[in-house]
Parts: C-alpha cells; sequence; structure tokens
C-alpha cells in the first residue's frame, strides 16, 4: 500500500480529521455550491485523500489533460486564465496547445526570480501574455520567500522579499 501524505508547501497545520471538523460549515459552503454529483465525489475524495494519504481517492478522480480541456473545462476561443506560480510556463503551454492558440488573455503570476526568467523565455512571443515577476496573496503586500530557486520556492522567515498581489488587484 502507498501512502502520500499531504504536508504543507507553506505556513503550518496539517489537513487531518480534526481540521475538516473545525472548518466543517467552510467544506459544506463549498460542496453545496458544486454544480453536479461527479464535482462533489471528486471534491470529497479529494478531501478524504488529504486526511488519508491514500493514494485510490486521487485514482479515483483521474483523468488525461486532453479531456480535462476538452471534456471537463470544454475551452472556447475567449477563454482569460490567470496562471498564478506559473513556474516556466509549464501550464501555459499546455492551455495554448489545448486550445490551439485561441483564447483571449493569460495572466501569470511567479515569484521566484530565476522562475521568472525560464517563464519569459518559454513564452517568447505568445500574443495576450501578461507575465508578472510576482506571487498570489490575499493582498497586496511584500513577503519573504526562501532563496531555493525553483518550484519548491516557499514564504520562509529569511531569503528574498517578493512583492505579492491579490487577484482583485490585477486589473485584468
Amino acid at each position: 500500500t502507498v501512502f502520500a501524505p499531504d504536508v504543507p508547501v507553506a505556513g503550518g497545520g496539517l489537513f487531518t480529521n480534526e481540521y475538516v471538523a473545525e472548518h466543517d460549515s467552510e467544506f459544506d459552503y463549498v460542496y453545496n455550491r458544486l454544480a453536479d454529483e461527479e464535482s462533489k465525489r471528486v471534491y470529497l475524495d479529494i478531501i478524504r485523500f488529504k486526511v488519508s494519504g491514500k493514494i485510490e481517492y486521487l485514482l479515483s478522480s483521474f483523468c488525461n489533460k486532453d479531456d480535462v480541456y476538452n471534456e471537463i473545462l470544454k475551452l472556447s476561443d475567449n477563454e482569460n486564465i490567470i496562471d498564478l506560480g506559473a513556474y516556466d510556463g509549464d501550464t501555459i503551454r499546455e492551455f495554448v496547445k489545448s486550445t490551439g492558440g485561441k483564447y483571449s488573455h493569460i495572466t501569470a503570476l511567479e515569484p521566484d526570480a530565476k522562475s521568472y526568467k525560464k517563464l519569459l523565455k518559454n513564452t517568447d512571443g505568445m500574443q495576450n501574455l501578461t507575465t508578472l515577476n510576482m506571487g498570489a496573496w490575499s493582498e497586496k503586500d511584500t513577503l519573504i520567500f526562501s532563496a531555493d530557486a525553483g518550484r519548491n520556492s516557499k514564504m520562509s522567515s529569511s531569503g528574498t522579499s517578493v512583492k505579492v498581489t491579490d487577484i482583485d488587484s490585477l486589473n485584468i
């Protein structure tokens, strides 16, 4: 049996049964606003995975990326997306490929300077793209990120100062 415990990347605390019980009303709020039974099943399976670490909960909701873009999201030519933590543009490239390059606008935020340079290189020449060397947060601020560059950058008590913003302030 394989377990994959859910460990926070930033901040503290674990996703436990006690955590779920403490935030029961918030989980119910989301659950009751999901549009269909499949979405509700997937939502519950993600919570079950996060609490138990049991891979089978994730596998029960697996589908390939083409299905996500074409069957679940059903993307149109008029999509606007925001990629928070865009890393090197990997998700953006998938999105552009799945839309055949037809979309309205892409906004990409990447707080890590080294990853941001990769993002710029890997998205050079893309139309209707705004890239910002900053992170996403609940408000405009400056936070400290670990000095380790790359996909695992995270908030830290020491490191590099990084501007962050809330989505509503992006003016897109």
